[in-house]
């Protein structure tokens, strides 16, 4: 079990876009080295906004699970209570059409969806102290419930008080900074790093390492445009002051992009989801499995 966090605290820096890509590239067939591999994935939606949900799952059914109280925060507050909880009752599977054919279809993977009064119910309830028990209980849990690649989508804005965010950014094996190339976001980072740093001494166990920085990824990536021109290699300086580098393959500012996490159109196909973005994609997904060491 791998568990990779997509986080970032400015927003609008394309987190959900990149968590939902990376997941249906595992899921769906992925070819890392000499073999295709579809993995047993469950994505973690730690954002209230629900975007990643909405994406995997639709509003309808996301909603649903919210009235019947089967969300992620729900679950981390039955751990919290030492209360009997199976992670695979709080994991909902994506519905997909039936199809046969040699066209590489999306697969099935399982989303954990937020409630937002449960998280407040959650941050407000919960003592910083318990958050080192509370890492232990749930990852052990996640391991037994057998996933191989686990990604959690952060919100932005993560601050000391957000104690579910905290939690998960622990229980992370790996993190992924998405950014755009802009003075704002460049302006955004070092606030991301103290946070991951602030995580880990809250919230990690002591037998846990902290997690391992893939690198950053730029987003909404442009080459010719002035901005990504003037930023770019201010971004490289600041990653490797950081110890850490940029992932060499971008994502694309591509209205295919906003099309794939569009929960009103249906698909099929990968290919057709991430339309003229799927080789961008897919090399993103690629390079992010070859820095794990998933060759």
């Amino acid at each position: 079990m791998t568990i990779f966090g997509i986080f970032n605290t400015k927003g609008g820096v394309g987190k959900s876009t990149v968590t939902t890509s990376l997941a249906d590239f595992f899921a769906s067939n992925l070819r890392i080295g000499n073999k295709r591999n579809n993995k047993n994935v469950l994505v973690i939606d730690l954002d209230r906004q629900g975007s990643v949900s909405n994406a995997l799952l639709g509003k309808e059914l996301a909603n649903r699970v919210r009235s019947n109280q089967k969300t992620v925060s729900h679950l981390a507050w039955k751990l919290v209570c030492r209360e009997e909880a199976d992670p695979l009752h709080y994991a909902i599977p994506r519905a997909l059409e039936d199809y046969s054919g040699k066209r590489i279809r999306l697969r099935e993977l399982k989303v954990m969806i937020p409630d937002d009064d449960m998280i407040d119910h959650f941050n407000e309830k919960v003592r910083k102290e318990h958050l080192p028990t509370l890492v232990k209980q749930f990852k052990g849990a996640l391991k037994q419930s057998h996933f191989e690649a686990i990604f959690i989508d952060f919100p932005a804005g993560v601050s000391r008080q957000d104690l579910l965010s905290l939690t998960g950014i622990a229980m992370c094996d790996y993190i992924v900074i998405p950014t755009e190339v802009t003075e704002l976001a460049l302006d955004a980072l070092p606030r991301t790093f103290r946070m991951l740093d602030t995580a880990h001494a809250m919230a990690a166990p002591k037998t846990f390492t902290k997690p391992k920085l893939l690198g950053i990824l730029p987003t909404k990536a442009n080459a010719t445009h002035s901005q990504f021109k003037r930023h770019f290699n201010g971004l490289k300086k600041f990653a490797t002051a950081n110890g850490t580098t940029l992932f060499q393959k971008h994502v694309p500012n591509s209205p295919s992009l906003a099309n794939a996490t569009d929960d009103t159109i249906k698909h099929i196909y990968i290919k057709e989801r991430y339309g003229s973005a799927y080789d961008q994609a897919r090399h993103v997904a690629l390079e992010l499995a070859k820095r794990a060491g998933w060759e």
